[in-house]
Protein backbone atom coordinates (compact mmCIF):
# COMPACT_ATOMS: atom_id res chain seq x y z
CA UNK A 1 0.00 0.00 0.00
CA UNK A 2 1.49 3.30 -1.07
CA UNK A 3 1.74 6.56 0.85
CA UNK A 4 -0.46 8.18 -1.83
CA UNK A 5 -3.22 5.65 -1.18
CA UNK A 6 -2.95 6.10 2.59
CA UNK A 7 -3.28 9.84 2.07
CA UNK A 8 -6.38 9.28 -0.08
CA UNK A 9 -8.00 7.06 2.57
CA UNK A 10 -7.23 9.50 5.39
CA UNK A 11 -8.67 12.39 3.35
CA UNK A 12 -11.85 10.47 2.48
CA UNK A 13 -12.51 9.24 6.01
CA UNK A 14 -11.73 12.56 7.72
CA UNK A 15 -13.92 14.41 5.20
CA UNK A 16 -16.90 12.20 6.00
CA UNK A 17 -16.34 12.58 9.73
CA UNK A 18 -16.13 16.38 9.37
CA UNK A 19 -19.32 16.31 7.32
CA UNK A 20 -20.98 14.50 10.21
CA UNK A 21 -23.67 12.69 8.33
CA UNK A 22 -24.40 10.35 5.49
CA UNK A 23 -24.66 11.54 1.90
CA UNK A 24 -27.98 10.56 0.33
CA UNK A 25 -29.64 11.08 -3.03
CA UNK A 26 -32.37 13.77 -2.93
CA UNK A 27 -35.68 12.43 -1.63
CA UNK A 28 -34.12 9.03 -0.98
CA UNK A 29 -32.36 6.96 1.62
CA UNK A 30 -29.91 5.73 -1.02
CA UNK A 31 -26.31 6.72 -0.41
CA UNK A 32 -24.76 9.08 -2.95
CA UNK A 33 -21.36 10.07 -4.24
CA UNK A 34 -22.87 13.55 -4.48
CA UNK A 35 -25.84 14.07 -2.20
CA UNK A 36 -27.99 16.88 -0.95
CA UNK A 37 -26.40 20.12 0.28
CA UNK A 38 -22.98 19.28 -1.15
CA UNK A 39 -22.51 16.16 0.95
CA UNK A 40 -20.41 13.28 -0.38
CA UNK A 41 -19.89 9.71 0.63
CA UNK A 42 -16.37 8.59 1.56
CA UNK A 43 -15.57 7.40 -1.96
CA UNK A 44 -17.29 10.49 -3.38
CA UNK A 45 -14.67 12.63 -1.64
CA UNK A 46 -12.11 10.99 -3.93
CA UNK A 47 -13.98 11.87 -7.14
CA UNK A 48 -13.35 15.35 -8.52
CA UNK A 49 -16.22 17.42 -9.88
CA UNK A 50 -14.65 17.11 -13.34
CA UNK A 51 -14.70 13.29 -13.17
CA UNK A 52 -18.12 13.03 -11.50
CA UNK A 53 -21.22 12.08 -13.46
CA UNK A 54 -24.70 11.32 -12.15
CA UNK A 55 -24.35 8.01 -13.99
CA UNK A 56 -21.99 6.90 -11.22
CA UNK A 57 -24.79 6.97 -8.65
CA UNK A 58 -26.14 3.59 -7.55
CA UNK A 59 -22.87 1.94 -8.59
CA UNK A 60 -20.27 0.68 -6.14
CA UNK A 61 -16.49 0.93 -6.23
CA UNK A 62 -16.59 -2.47 -7.95
CA UNK A 63 -17.87 -0.71 -11.08
CA UNK A 64 -15.19 0.14 -13.64
CA UNK A 65 -16.64 3.64 -14.25
CA UNK A 66 -16.37 4.49 -10.55
CA UNK A 67 -12.80 3.20 -10.34
CA UNK A 68 -11.87 5.17 -13.44
CA UNK A 69 -13.37 8.36 -11.97
CA UNK A 70 -11.29 7.89 -8.80
CA UNK A 71 -8.11 7.09 -10.73
CA UNK A 72 -8.53 10.13 -12.97
CA UNK A 73 -9.35 12.40 -10.03
CA UNK A 74 -6.46 11.24 -7.89
CA UNK A 75 -4.03 10.65 -10.76
CA UNK A 76 -3.45 7.26 -9.21
CA UNK A 77 -4.25 3.79 -10.60
CA UNK A 78 -5.99 1.73 -7.91
CA UNK A 79 -4.80 -1.81 -7.33
CA UNK A 80 -7.37 -4.52 -6.72
CA UNK A 81 -6.45 -4.62 -3.03
CA UNK A 82 -6.80 -0.85 -2.69
CA UNK A 83 -10.19 -0.95 -4.42
CA UNK A 84 -11.26 -3.60 -1.91
CA UNK A 85 -10.27 -1.34 1.00
CA UNK A 86 -12.31 1.50 -0.53
CA UNK A 87 -15.22 -0.94 -0.89
CA UNK A 88 -15.05 -1.60 2.86
CA UNK A 89 -15.02 2.13 3.59
CA UNK A 90 -17.98 2.54 1.23
CA UNK A 91 -19.87 -0.17 3.16
CA UNK A 92 -19.08 1.52 6.47
CA UNK A 93 -20.54 4.78 5.16
CA UNK A 94 -23.57 3.16 3.56
CA UNK A 95 -24.58 1.05 6.57
CA UNK A 96 -24.33 3.64 9.36
CA UNK A 97 -28.09 4.17 9.36
CA UNK A 98 -28.60 0.57 10.51
CA UNK A 99 -27.19 1.40 13.93
CA UNK A 100 -28.91 3.37 16.66
CA UNK A 101 -25.92 5.59 17.41
CA UNK A 102 -24.75 8.95 16.10
CA UNK A 103 -23.37 8.87 12.54
CA UNK A 104 -19.69 9.50 13.35
CA UNK A 105 -19.67 6.87 16.09
CA UNK A 106 -21.36 4.34 13.80
CA UNK A 107 -18.98 5.17 10.94
CA UNK A 108 -15.88 4.63 13.12
CA UNK A 109 -17.38 1.43 14.56
CA UNK A 110 -18.00 0.05 11.08
CA UNK A 111 -14.58 1.10 9.81
CA UNK A 112 -12.99 -0.89 12.60
CA UNK A 113 -15.30 -3.82 11.87
CA UNK A 114 -14.82 -3.89 8.08
CA UNK A 115 -11.25 -2.76 7.47
CA UNK A 116 -8.33 -5.18 7.58
CA UNK A 117 -6.44 -4.87 10.88
CA UNK A 118 -3.30 -3.52 9.21
CA UNK A 119 -5.31 -0.65 7.67
CA UNK A 120 -7.15 0.17 10.89
CA UNK A 121 -3.80 0.20 12.71
CA UNK A 122 -2.52 3.19 10.71
CA UNK A 123 -5.91 4.87 10.17
CA UNK A 124 -7.17 4.99 13.76
CA UNK A 125 -4.46 7.37 15.08
CA UNK A 126 -5.20 9.74 12.17
CA UNK A 127 -8.82 9.99 13.31
CA UNK A 128 -7.81 11.23 16.74
CA UNK A 129 -5.98 14.27 15.36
Amino acid sequence: MTEKFRSMVIHAVKSVIAQGEQSNLPNSDSCAYRGENGKKCAVGHLISDAAYSAHLENKTINNEQVRKAISLSQEYPLSEGEANILAQIQCAHDYTDRYSMPFVKAFKFLLQKYLPAEVWTWLEPELKS
